[in-house]
């Protein structure tokens, strides 16, 4: 009783008397077929012909091509194993100079903040504000300060010169560093340069 065969069958084998695997029809399938086995499209067939999928027949003209499907298996599988990532070396020495030099640079930064060469962050932060509380309260102190006498000033000239005066004494004390000290002298546990020679 005759029977239809599909595009791609079971996976009979047998073996001439030489010694050779004969691929029986069965168990071949065309490029389509293949292509719907294994979920890929046409192109990607292609694609892996080219990178050395092996095909049972080259396609030509009148002639499909044909393809074990068994071979393309472990054929796929091969080429995983092959693509699959390398797992990273860890080289210790490297690893053991960068830990050192770690080391070195804490220890050097801890010798600095003991004489004094440095400050934390937080006390810099707080020094500036510090500095820019007292200006500013310098600065609002100006009117009632000097309000009597503007008025007793004979001409708006001589009322500007007192402005003036005092203006340029805060920037004075300001550019000299004296808002500053004064600054650091009211942030408990700031360190100045000029206390690490003491």
């Amino acid at each position: 009783m005759s029977r239809k065969r599909t595009a791609c069958a079971g996976v009979t084998q047998g073996k001439q008397g030489g010694g050779s695997t004969i691929v029986s029809d069965e168990r071949l399938c065309s490029k389509a077929r293949l292509a719907e086995l294994l979920g890929l499209s046409l192109k990607t067939i292609d694609h892996m012909v080219r990178k050395g999928c092996p095909a049972h027949r080259n396609g030509a003209k009148g002639k499909p091509w044909q393809f074990d499907v068994a071979a393309v298996a472990r054929w796929r599988e091969q080429q995983a194993v092959a693509n699959a990532p390398r797992p990273k070396v860890v080289d210790l020495d490297a690893l053991k100079a960068q830990k050192m030099q770690l080391d070195i640079e804490a220890a050097e930064l801890e010798l600095a903040r003991q004489r004094g060469d440095v400050v934390a962050v937080e006390s810099t932060e707080q020094l500036i504000d510090e500095v820019f509380s007292t200006l500013r309260s310098r600065f609002l102190q100006l009117p009632s300060k000097l309000a009597p006498r503007v008025i007793r000033a004979k001409s708006p000239a001589k009322a500007q010169t007192l402005l003036d005066i005092e203006v340029r004494q805060i920037l004075e004390e300001l550019s000299t560093g004296d808002f500053v000290v004064a600054a650091a002298a009211k942030l408990d546990g700031f360190v100045r340069d000029d206390d690490s020679d003491e």
